[in-house]
């Protein structure tokens, strides 16, 4: 009985913090939905701070530390945009759009040669019309 009452609190306890994390994701979520409307609008700085709080949620929302890298690179902070597509792709290998977005930030830093490798990356992964970018890469 008594083992019985263990194994019952237990799972209680487990189904607690299993419904704690996926209402910490879906509200991560939700931040990130509203933060790209905030782009839309033309709210950078508000977007960046519903990234941060979605980051935060969750950290390993790649969706948030890429379009907050977004936001960075739409200011010009192409180092902090850097390590923020940085952590998406490392989160999520197959992003396609965050290699493509890291290609963009290292042509701008002047690492061509980075930004080729990340441009023929995210083409093998599925972004389609971007050959214009890496066609002049050796």
């Amino acid at each position: 009985m008594i083992k019985s009452i263990r194994i019952l609190s237990t799972l209680f306890i487990f189904s607690l913090l299993l419904s704690s994390c996926q209402d910490k994701k879906k509200a991560s979520f939700d931040k990130v939905r509203e933060g790209v409307r905030m782009v839309y609008r033309n709210d950078n700085a508000g977007a960046r701070q519903l990234f941060d709080e979605a980051i935060e949620l969750d950290p390993q929302n790649a969706e948030a530390w890429y379009q907050r890298g977004n936001t960075y690179t739409d200011i010009g902070d192409f180092d902090q945009a850097l390590s923020d597509y940085n952590e998406a792709i490392r989160l999520k290998p197959t992003y396609a759009d965050a290699y493509f977005n890291r290609g963009l930030v290292k042509k701008y830093m002047g690492n061509d040669d980075g930004a080729c490798a990340d441009f023929k990356q995210s083409h093998n992964l599925g972004k389609e019309n971007i050959v214009d970018y890496f066609k002049h890469c050796p």
